[in-house]
This record gives structure tokens, sequence and C-alpha cells, in this order.
């Protein structure tokens, strides 16, 4: 065997290892990005379980938020400030996720 031959085969072998940590990286990535949106999902779900509890701990904002969401023209100008913070608050807590 002469040293072309030889030659060859080394770079036969490292274009195989080049291919072999292409694929092995597009896995990687791949799994970080469904692990990246998993992350998110979660994320999200618990800053609406955090949302509901704020309203589910206090009844008299629970109330203003669901006439609120009935009508807004009902409400009292302090109810109203309310509602709109609070309307504020979910669109935080939704974005943020």
């Amino acid at each position: 065997m002469n040293w072309d031959a030889v030659g060859a085969i080394a770079e036969l072998l490292g274009a195989i290892g080049v291919i072999g940590s292409l694929i092995y990286v597009a896995s990687q990535v791949r799994a970080s990005t469904v692990a990246s949106k998993v992350e998110s999902k979660l994320r999200l779900t618990q800053n609406m379980v955090d949302y509901d509890d704020l309203l589910i701990s206090s009844p008299e904002l629970n109330k203003i938020m669901i006439d609120g969401r009935k009508s807004i023209e009902t409400l009292s100008k302090s109810e109203y400030l309310q509602f709109s913070n609070l309307a504020l608050k979910a669109c935080w807590y939704l974005s943020s996720g």
C-alpha cells in the first residue's frame, strides 16, 4: 500500500467523522429546540395558574373581572381602574411566558 492510498483512506475516515459530528449536532439542536418549547409552555401555564390564583384568592377582584368582561360600562371608576390593572397584569403574565 502506498502513501496515496493511506492518505485517501484517512481523508475518507475524516469525512465520515465530520458527517457523524454534523448529524450529532443536528440532533442536539433539535432536542434543545423541543426542550425550549416545552419550557416556554410550562412557564406560560404557570403564569396563567398564578393569575387564576390571584383571582380565586380575592372574590372582590374576581367579581370585578367578571363584571368588566360582561360590560365595562357598568363598573364604577374605582372598579374600572382595578379592572384595567387586572387586565394589564394578565397581559404581563401571558406575554412573559
